[in-house]
């Protein structure tokens, strides 16, 4: 999901600066958005604001 992707990349940013070695692959949720659904990814994206 968008949110985890920034995190994570963001604490191997900050891994990889300070010298330590990171995956070269790394797995984060993907997810279609439809009508069906739209209400729930609201709703995870509100616990970001």
């Amino acid at each position: 999901m968008p949110a985890e992707m920034g995190i994570i990349g963001v604490r191997m940013a900050l891994e990889a600066i300070k010298g330590n070695r990171i995956s070269e692959i790394t797995y984060t949720e993907t997810k279609v958005i439809d009508s069906y659904n739209v209400a729930e990814f609201k709703a995870y994206l509100n616990q970001y604001r």
